[in-house]
């Protein structure tokens, strides 16, 4: 069983949880989170009074000022990190040039697109102490050549704009259903981490403006912080079926985070990064016992900045980490030997398949078929996925406790056919 599945329902009070988590947690340390904030690190290349996009309770975007600390003094005394803090900064040289990077989309440089995930896939695997990496993809962005006739920065695109408003990259069921795909890991005790690699691609030039901030996980409550929404990538998108519920397929799933909570959060960036810098930062751990799972943000400009300088050139790759825990049967010899044989077997795959050759079902897949049996309502299908997965509650616990919410018996047929 995957660890992802067997750390779920551990107590009564996570299980209830999945299907509603509209109060808020006694867990909120206030005084904790005032500290933070006095003790923001300062550097001369601190940037003040820079705008950012929170989201409000209406969803929509709304400018909160803030200041943006240059976290390299940081880094250098050990003070920042990617399993604290939810980020960090490594030496990373890259054998690909700019142009390369430019033209990664392309069917005649495959190759070069390999090679850059083998460089990417051996930095997480260095930096996290993961026995398996996949790649899920990467983005060029650049204002000045991106695509024209996107909805948004988040519609792809051989060439993007910055993305400028505070977010993560994927929600937790967007996570959870990313990692459905990992062939093999079925009857073993695994951990997962979704991963952002970011980097200057420019062969001469550092970032001078527009940079990328990241949020000092340790400043973020998730009851209280966070903004559930899902991004259209297309002009006029329905992010959900509504007689389902079923996701689209046309927008981004992703967290935002409150105006409200703006002045607990200590925002951060890596001051004039370079071409053999690699920003890593978290975008979910599938352990809920980890601190952080998520890691929020945002594009960002510097007024004071010269706008004549050239635009930022910049490669980021989205990345699933996978750890697989020995098993005590293997015995104490053969353990390593059999845990790589266990890992190499990982495959990521498309159409991932259940032991009866069967199309694997999601927990989103199976609410659905619920919606339309008429026992949970469409609108109600995300939310209890979501909220699952930040629990970290499998699929049977989930559905036994909406159906006990509904008052109806359950039965395994009325949520997978």
């Amino acid at each position: 069983m995957a660890m992802a599945e067997s750390k779920m329902a551990s107590t009564s009070a996570s299980r209830s949880h999945a299907f509603s988590k509209d109060s808020k947690q006694d867990s909120f340390d206030a005084e904790k989170f005032e500290a933070a904030v006095e003790n923001n690190f300062t550097s001369e290349h601190d940037v003040p009074n820079v705008v950012l996009n929170y989201t409000d309770k209406h969803n929509q975007p709304t400018p909160v000022k803030v200041t943006i600390h240059d976290a390299r003094e940081n880094l250098a005394r050990g003070d920042v990190s990617l399993l604290t803090h939810g980020f960090t900064l490594a030496q990373c040289p890259s054998q690909l040039s700019t142009q390369e990077f430019y033209d990664l989309d392309k069917p005649s440089h495959e190759a070069i697109k390999i090679s850059y995930h083998e460089e990417m896939s051996d930095l997480i695997k260095r930096e996290t102490g993961a026995d398996k990496v996949f790649i899920l993809g990467e983005q060029v962005r650049n204002n000045a050549k991106k695509v024209k006739g996107k909805h948004s920065a988040f519609a792809g695109g051989n060439v993007a704009g910055y993305a400028s408003v505070v977010h993560s990259d994927y929600c937790a069921k967007r996570s959870a259903e990313k990692f459905t795909g990992a062939d093999g890991t079925s009857q073993l005790k695994v951990r997962y981490m979704l991963l952002n690699t970011w980097r200057n691609i420019s062969d001469d030039r550092p970032i001078y403006n527009n940079s990328l901030a990241v949020c000092d996980a340790t400043s973020v409550d998730q009851d209280r912080d966070f903004r559930r929404v899902d991004a259209p990538l297309k002009r006029d998108a329905a992010c959900m079926q509504y007689n389902t519920g079923a996701s689209s397929g046309d927008c981004a799933e992703q967290y935002r985070l409150i105006d409200d909570s703006a002045r607990r959060h200590r925002w951060h960036y890596f001051h004039q990064m370079k071409k053999d810098e690699v920003l890593i930062f978290n975008q979910y751990d599938s352990d809920i016992e980890m601190s952080p799972r998520f890691c929020f943000h945002t594009a960002f400009g510097d007024s004071r900045v010269d706008p004549d300088l050239p635009q930022r050139e910049s490669c980021e790759v989205r990345a699933m980490a996978i750890f697989v825990e020995k098993d005590p049967s293997w015995g104490e010899f053969n353990g390593d030997l059999i845990k790589q044989e266990m890992v190499n077997q990982i495959q990521l795959v498309t159409e991932p398949k259940d032991r009866n050759n069967k199309k694997k079902l999601t927990l989103m897949d199976k609410l659905v078929f619920g919606a339309k049996r008429g026992i949970i309502q469409p609108a109600e299908v995300s939310k209890i996925a979501d909220n699952a997965a930040l629990d970290g509650l499998i699929d049977e616990v989930v559905l036994q406790d909406v159906c006990a919410e509904k008052g109806v018996g359950y039965k395994v047929s009325d949520w997978t056919s």
